[in-house]
């Protein structure tokens, strides 16, 4: 589905994605309520890459760009059915970051812990 990047400045890096390599943006960036996030979606062909913003010093994006910096942050796959995944997921023993999907702007989301995908946070998206 795509991609997703931590920034520090989503004005700043969409603008260089867009004018630097040609992607267009899709919509426009979207604060999403209660985690201190902004995000903002860029198209390349099929491709999608999402950049994410910490909008306060609190929550888990400002302290993932505070000890990381900017850069990867998650890959994202789509699913027909969420809720079901993270049920069999959490049966398997695998460690989920959202016990529950959660509701979303862009549709029903989960994430899968980095321990539990080999070092990379993995978002399962059923759009609506």
């Amino acid at each position: 589905n795509h991609v997703g990047l931590v920034v520090s400045d989503i004005a700043t890096t969409a603008r260089c994605y867009i004018e630097e390599l040609g992607l267009k943006s899709i919509g426009d960036p979207v604060e999403l309520d209660g985690i201190n996030t902004v995000v903002q979606f860029l198209g390349a062909g099929e491709s999608r890459v999402e950049l994410l913003m910490p909008t306060s010093q609190e929550g888990t994006l400002y302290r993932f760009l505070s000890k990381r910096g900017e850069g990867l942050h998650h890959i994202c796959f789509s699913f027909d059915d969420v809720h079901g995944l993270v049920e069999r997921l959490k049966i398997r023993g695998v460690t989920m970051i959202d016990q529950q999907p959660w509701r979303s702007p862009h549709g029903w989301a989960a994430y899968i812990h980095p321990e539990s995908a080999h070092g990379c946070a993995v978002e399962l998206r059923e759009h609506y």
